[in-house]
């Protein structure tokens, strides 16, 4: 969905002018956002950019209290939207972030990545480089993966995908693709079937 189409971004009242960084989904305590924040902190002079922050959390207050703090204009925090529109707010974003904190890693897997990749979006991971995550993101080479604590990083990164559409095009491009080729249901289902099937302690009917 090409952002003139996305009826969500002219509610929030955006242009195709307008580089939207979002983060959709839970604000949760497995998640970390200082350097996330540090990092909207530093390009808050860029009157292009705009994050937008959709879900709610654990978190939640202290992005607010952040935001609040260094009086951030350019940046957005929504509660959850409905699910039927789930296609539309994930599209209206440029590039999509998903963090994820290093000490819950392999208890925690984000599942907003399949979302991303579907509606063919540039992502970037702020967490470990030895995650799923990251590997998939590295795989499909279609995003950045940067660790904590590197918000100037991070900053650089939004930075070179909001002045270079094409990167952009191509690295949704291959999001789309990499969903395609492994996130895709009809590829998925069955492999989990299998993987319950090869299971000797999953359940059975007589």
């Amino acid at each position: 969905m090409e952002p003139e189409e996305n009826g969500f971004r002219r509610e929030l009242g955006l242009s195709g002018e307008d580089f939207v960084v979002m983060y959709s989904g839970n604000m949760g305590v497995g998640h970390r956002f200082e350097s996330i924040l540090e990092a909207a902190r530093r390009l808050r002079h860029d009157r292009k950019i705009i994050l937008v922050f959709i879900g709610d959390g654990a978190k939640k207050s202290q992005i607010e209290a952040f935001r609040q703090h260094y009086a951030l204009e350019r940046f957005m925090l929504l509660p959850y939207q409905p699910k039927e529109r789930l296609r539309e707010t994930l599209a209206a974003g440029d590039v999509h972030l998903i963090s994820l904190d290093a000490r819950v890693q392999g208890l925690i897997v984000p599942s907003k990545l399949a979302g991303i990749l579907a509606v063919g979006r540039p992502v970037i991971f702020v967490g470990e480089a030895n995650s799923s995550v990251a590997a998939a993101i590295l795989k499909g080479s279609c995003g950045f993966v940067v660790p904590e604590g590197a918000p100037e990083r991070l900053k650089e990164m939004i930075s070179a995908l909001a002045s270079d559409p094409e990167l952009r095009r191509k690295m949704g491009k291959k999001a789309r693709r990499l969903f395609e080729r492994e996130y895709n249901r009809s590829i998925v289902v069955p492999q989990i079937i299998a993987k319950l099937g090869d299971n000797p302690l999953s359940l059975k009917s007589d």
